[in-house]
Parts: C-alpha cells; sequence; structure tokens
C-alpha cells in the first residue's frame, strides 16, 4: 500500500495600489506529488481589508487607503496530508506630482524623487514642467524632489513634500498634487532655501519625517531663508555673476557659509542698497512660480507671529493677526490692538488699518543715525538704542512657504515713525509713508492645539505676563503687558503679586482664564514648551469683551526652594553671569555655538563682598579705540553692589558712568525662580528714581566667561538684511 505524500507549496506575494482587489491563484504555487486534487483548508483573515477565495484563487481586497503588508496564513489539503505557507500582499499608494522646476524656469531639468529607498525619475519639459507617478507601502515615508539641470550648469534644487500620508490628504480623491495655480509641488530656489535651513536645523540630519519637519520649521530663519533663495537665483540667473570657484552647484555654494558669505559680500559691498541680491529678494517676492498663493480655504482664522528658535528652545514675542470671514480683523500686540479691513488678490492678502498700529521698539542708534550723530547719542545716553514709535498704516503679506503649522512670509509695510530723542539736542529723524519689506513666522492659531495643563500645574505660583498699568521712567504711564507672579489659590481666587491685583480663575479644556476686579479677563494657553520653560499665547479682553492686547512670551513656575542664594550668585574670577534674553533666537547660534557678543553683549560680576560690576561689551566695528582693529571685543565696566534681602530678592543697584564724567544710578530687583548648574531664570525689573526703567521680564542669565581682547567672531551665515521689528 502506497504512503501519501502532502502538497507542495510555494508562498506567493502580490502588488496592489490605491485600494484596488489584487488575486493570487494557488494553483499556479501548488501541486500534489501524488496527483491528487488541493483545496484550501484554512485562511487567515487580514487585519486592514478582506479576502474571498474562489477554489484556489485568493483575493484580497485592501482597505482604500491602506498602505503596508499584509501575510495570511495558508494551509492546503489533499485530503489527506496538509501544507501550511503565507501569502504575501503588499500595498501601495499611489499620488501624481505635477510641477515646475523653477528659478526663472529650468528647462529639460531631470527630476528625481526619492521616498523610502525608491526613486522615481522624470525629465522636465521646456519649460520645467514634469509630472511624476510615485507610490509606497509605508504612509510614513518622507519625499524628497532633487532637480538637476544640464552638466556644468549648476543646477541643484530640493523640495521637501512631506509624508506620503499628508500628501495624499492634502492630493484629495483624485490622487493628483500640483499643476495649474498650485505651486506646492515647484522645485524652487525658495524651497531649496527652506530644505537647507530645516536641514542645519535638525543638526545636519536629511529631514524624513513630518515630525521632524514641524520641529525644524519653528527655527527656520525668515529672513536667511529669502537671502539663500535669492542668491541661488543670482547665480542661476544672473548673467554678472557665476558660481565662485570651488563650488560645483547652488546648493553646494549656499550650504557651505564660507563661500556663501564671500559670495553675498561680493554681490553687495558695491551698492548695500541696490543690487543684484536685492532685486532677486523682489524678483522672487513678485513671482507666483517662486511663492505660494493665499486663499479663502486655506488661511487660517488666526495666526501668532513668532520668531525663529534655536533648535531645543522655544519662541517668545509676537503678535496675534485674526482674519474674520467678513473681511475684517485685528492685529494685537502687547501693548495695543488694531481693526483693519483685509482682501485676497493674486494670492495676497492686502491689510488696510482703521487707525494706525501702534508699537514702540528700542532699534540700535547706528541703524537709524549716521555714525556720527549715533557716537553723539551713545555717549550722551549711555544707551546703543533709540526709542521709536512706529504707527503702521497698512501691510501686504506674500506667502513663501506653506508650512505644515508654521508659514514663512514677506510682509510689506507702510508706516510713519517718530523717535524720542530726549534733551540730547540730535535732531529726530522722522520718517512719513516709509515702507518696508521683512519676513516672519506665522504659526497657525488654529492648529495650534493648547498643551495640557493641569488643576495641580496650579499649586505652584506662575511666573509670565499681564496687561496692567505702570509708571515708566522715559514714556509716563503706560498700558502693556509685563512680568507678573500669578498666585492661585483654591477655590478659584488668585493674585498678581507685581501688579497688585486680585482674580478669580477658572481651567477649562487647557485655558486658564483670569477675571480681575476692573471686569478684565486674561486667557493664558500653553502652545509650546521645553524643560521648565513654557510659551504662553496670553490674550487680554476689556470689561466690555474686546480684545485689547496679546503676547506670546515665556512662563514658567517659582521654584520653592530659594532660587537665588548668596553662594550661588557670586561669580568666579575671570567668569560672569551673561544674560540669555536672547539666547532662544535662531539667530544667535550656528552650529551649536553661542554668540555671546553679538546676543548678550551685558552681564554681571557679583563679588562675595557684595561689590558688582556691570559688564556691557561688543565688538569695536567702529574702531572707537582707534587702533584699526574692528574684529576685538570692548569690555566696559560701571560699577555695582548688590544684597540679598530676607525675602529672596537679589536688589542690585549699578551706576552708569557718561561720557561727562556724570553718573546715573539705577535699582535692578531679581526674584529667583529656578536655578540649576551654571544657570539661573528670574523675574527682574528695574527702576529709576521709583519709575519702572525696565519693565518686570523673565529673563534667564548664564555662567559665561568674560570675553577677552581675543575673542572673534564665530563662522555664521550672514543676514544682510534683516527684518526689523
Amino acid at each position: 500500500m502506497s504512503v501519501n505524500q502532502p502538497p507542495v507549496l510555494t508562498s506567493p506575494s502580490a502588488e496592489t495600489s490605491n485600494g484596488e482587489p489584487v488575486s493570487v491563484d494557488l494553483s499556479e504555487y501548488a501541486s500534489d506529488p501524488d496527483g491528487d486534487s488541493i483545496s484550501i483548508k484554512s485562511l487567515s483573515e487580514p487585519e486592514n481589508g478582506s479576502v474571498s477565495q474562489a477554489g484556489l484563487v485568493v483575493t484580497y481586497d485592501p482597505e482604500d487607503s491602506f498602505a503596508g503588508i499584509e501575510v495570511l496564513n495558508v494551509t492546503l489539503t489533499d485530503g489527506t496530508d496538509d501544507v501550511s505557507g503565507s501569502i504575501t500582499f503588499t500595498s501601495y499608494q499611489g499620488v501624481s506630482l505635477s510641477g515646475q522646476v523653477v528659478d526663472d524656469p529650468i528647462p529639460n531639468a531631470n527630476v528625481k524623487v526619492e521616498i523610502g529607498g525608491q526613486i522615481f525619475e522624470a525629465t522636465a519639459d521646456s519649460e520645467g514642467h514634469y509630472t511624476l507617478d510615485i507610490e509606497s507601502s509605508d504612509l510614513d515615508s518622507y519625499i524628497k524632489v532633487t532637480a538637476t539641470g544640464e552638466e556644468g550648469a549648476g543646477v541643484e534644487l530640493v523640495s521637501l513634500l512631506g509624508e506620503i500620508g499628508s500628501v495624499l490628504e492634502a492630493a484629495g480623491e483624485d490622487r493628483e498634487l500640483g499643476g495649474a495655480g498650485d505651486t506646492s509641488t515647484n522645485v524652487t530656489n525658495v524651497s531649496t532655501a527652506r530644505y537647507v535651513l530645516a536641514v542645519e536645523a535638525n543638526e545636519g540630519a536629511e529631514i524624513t519625517s513630518d515630525e521632524e519637519m514641524a520641529a525644524s520649521e519653528k527655527s527656520i530663519d525668515a529672513d536667511k531663508l529669502l537671502e539663500i533663495a535669492a542668491v541661488i537665483k543670482v547665480v542661476l540667473d544672473n548673467p554678472d555673476y557665476d558660481l565662485p570657484e570651488g563650488s560645483t552647484s547652488v546648493l553646494e555654494l549656499v550650504t557651505d557659509t564660507d563661500a556663501y558669505n564671500n559670495f553675498v559680500a561680493e554681490v553687495t559691498s558695491a551698492d548695500p542698497e541696490n543690487n543684484a541680491l536685492t532685486e532677486a529678494m523682489e524678483q522672487i517676492v513678485s513671482d507666483p512660480a517662486l511663492t505660494q498663493a493665499f486663499s479663502q480655504e486655506s488661511l487660517a482664522s488666526a495666526y501668532y507671529t513668532v520668531d525663529p528658535a534655536a533648535p531645543g528652545f522655544i519662541s517668545r514675542g509676537g503678535e496675534l493677526l485674526e482674519l474674520n470671514p467678513d473681511g475684517t480683523g485685528q492685529i494685537v500686540n502687547e501693548q495695543s490692538a488694531a481693526t483693519f479691513t483685509w482682501s485676497i488678490g493674486n494670492g495676497k492678502v492686502s491689510i488696510v488699518f482703521d487707525e494706525p498700529l501702534i508699537d514702540t521698539n528700542y532699534p540700535s542708534a547706528y541703524d537709524v543715525l549716521d555714525v556720527q550723530q549715533a557716537d553723539e547719542w551713545v555717549a550722551l545716553t549711555g544707551s546703543a538704542q533709540i526709542e521709536e514709535t512706529r504707527s503702521e498704516k497698512s501691510l501686504e503679506l506674500t506667502l513663501l512657504v506653506d508650512g505644515g503649522l508654521i508659514d514663512t512670509v514677506s510682509h510689506l509695510s507702510t508706516y510713519d515713525a517718530t523717535y524720542n530723542m530726549g534733551d540730547t539736542g540730535i535732531p529726530a529723524p522722522n520718517q512719513v509713508d516709509a515702507t518696508q519689506r521683512g519676513e516672519s513666522l506665522f504659526r497657525d492659531a488654529d492648529a495650534s492645539e493648547p498643551m495640557a495643563i493641569e488643576e495641580a500645574d496650579l499649586a505652584d505660583q506662575w511666573a509670565t505676563y499681564s496687561f496692567y498699568q505702570f509708571e515708566t521712567a522715559y514714556s509716563g504711564t503706560v498700558s502693556s503687558f509685563a512680568g507678573d507672579i500669578f498666585e492661585f489659590s483654591t477655590g478659584g481666587a488668585g493674585s498678581a503679586l507685581i501688579s497688585g491685583r486680585d482674580f478669580a480663575w477658572t481651567l477649562e479644556n487647557n485655558t486658564v482664564t483670569l477675571k480681575f476686579s476692573d471686569g478684565s479677563v486674561q486667557s493664558i494657553q500653553k502652545i509650546d514648551g521645553v524643560g521648565e520653560l513654557s510659551a504662553f499665547a496670553m490674550r487680554t479682553l476689556d470689561d466690555q469683551g474686546s480684545l485689547v492686547a496679546f503676547t506670546y512670551d515665556f512662563g514658567t513656575w517659582q521654584d520653592d526652594a530659594d532660587a537665588l542664594s548668596a553662594a550661588g550668585i557670586v561669580t568666579e574670577q575671570g567668569r560672569h553671569w551673561a544674560t540669555f534674553v536672547n539666547g532662544w533666537y535662531a539667530g544667535c547660534w550656528e552650529n551649536g555655538v553661542y554668540d555671546l557678543i553679538n546676543c548678550s553683549g551685558f552681564g554681571w560680576e557679583f563679588n562675595a563682598d557684595s561689590t558688582a560690576n556691570n559688564l556691557w561689551y561688543s565688538y569695536d566695528v567702529f574702531d572707537n579705540d582707534g587702533d584699526g582693529n574692528t574684529t576685538e571685543v570692548l569690555v566696559n565696566s560701571n560699577p555695582a553692589s548688590w544684597n540679598l534681602r530676607a525675602d529672596g530678592v537679589l536688589d542690585i543697584e549699578r551706576c552708569v558712568v557718561w561720557g561727562d564724567g556724570s553718573q546715573s544710578c539705577f535699582q535692578r530687583e531679581w526674584l529667583g525662580l529656578q536655578a540649576s548648574e551654571g544657570e539661573i531664570i528670574v523675574m527682574e525689573r528695574e527702576f529709576d528714581g521709583g519709575a519702572v526703567r525696565v519693565k518686570p521680564r523673565v529673563n534667564i542669565y548664564r555662567d559665561a566667561a568674560i570675553p577677552g581682547m581675543d575673542t572673534t567672531a564665530a563662522a555664521s551665515r550672514v543676514v544682510v538684511y534683516p527684518t526689523v521689528e
């Protein structure tokens, strides 16, 4: 009697795209040595679709949006013996990309898409237009598009489109993205600049996920982005300039800091105000193929304007822009609110203020006056800043980059400006109908879900900001957001300790609401955070419910333990507490190195005998000491003293010696909030004769070596035309 032999099965595989069913005929992969009839004894169920069988034909119908691999276990039988194996189904999701390779249009460019280890390629037409069908079995795969021109042309442009899952969502049911009126898939100088800065923010590593891009785009400097894009445009389009020796492509040029800075210097040195770079910047902002379009559908109802944060930090400062569906809106800063009408035309948002938006800034005297007048100002006042009151009349917004959460926007402002020259006798350089273009990051407030705040978080005193009135040393009585300490009591009562006001508080939907006795209301939402610092979006409404002020600023909690101690305050020889008030700003860092001179420039030596020195320092760019060396550091010192009070507040008196030999003394207070190795976080303020000279603010100080005469600036990417807020 013969012994039955079991069937033989070679495990098959099959592929499908976009949710289409796919069938496998197992008769092509199975046989029986005895010639017996084979049937399916068992077949496992899929997790992401359904399966059916007809004889030996197995049909897998994946869910419409599924991408990935399903392995089904199957057992075949000849009626006596069985054989087991598996069927592997790989489901792809695909999308068709249509875009343009454009600086000016790049004809016949080679377009390469990298996604999840796969490469798809196409050749653009004579106008740089391309169409490319791509697919992936991993919805988290990140899409990178690279376009190169003919050999020797130097064309190498990049665009990061995002994870294919996000791209599919943007494409919609027809699975097509880009084309007429949609520049999101264009490969341009702007998209290349974004790629370069995103990789820099990601510590030099390629972006591989939407999460990494979301973290990196917070650190992208909008001014740098436009200038890098303009450098690319100058090289590729302007016949007067070529790639510098040593650079084989524009991408290589703009990722080489020294080569980039040298090229920028070459282009701008002859005429800093009008040159090929400034011309290219204007051309980019005006070119709809290089920018993206605002639309009624894509426009958020509100944005926070924020500055780029260094990797690992969070932003502070900024305004609130609200855009209502009826064409009205308002922009709100920490001092005031201004209503406006708005409209969209040619993809740009045009804003006309009902009344000018008033803002107070403190630009460098050397940005406002000529060098001789600026030197005179510094000698007379002891300050390198001048108080500027700006009255903004209108604004035009151009979308450079439509980011995941943060957009990069170019804005053209029309304004009047007046300057408080005090009794110096220096003529005020007031301006009427001045225009200024700048670039900013616009964080989508609609998409910025508040982070969790629990009632237990209110057990500690909060150090952040509130809107109140106070007397200033130079501007009289002002109402503005300024530092405050919130003490929350059980039962919904509380006190603002610096402004001296009581409030009732509630916590709902991660929003803390404070109602003050005068009827005004402040709401606080945590938008971002790192370590013990939070970034709070804070709105103040008056007793009629009208929004009157807004700020986006730091907050933290006060450590129950003494954050300041006499032993912890005293500095070692040659070291000082350097202000880190600008330390969060991306422009203050290059390759992980902080620009102490330009971004701090101010600090304190505290001695054990309660004497102190107030230090301020800068590069001698104007050769103030006359030795011909403009790269050295000049360190200045004014006498000071300190005393740590019983309530834990540090009193500091500093005396400034003016150019005529006279001196003025100011009183500064530090309330310790947090202390760690080499860093203290304080609430600080400064008085001049009882009036506020520096309004209360959260500041960070770090232990740092006092700069020496041999200190030189670290190599960093130059920004020739920074936005002046």
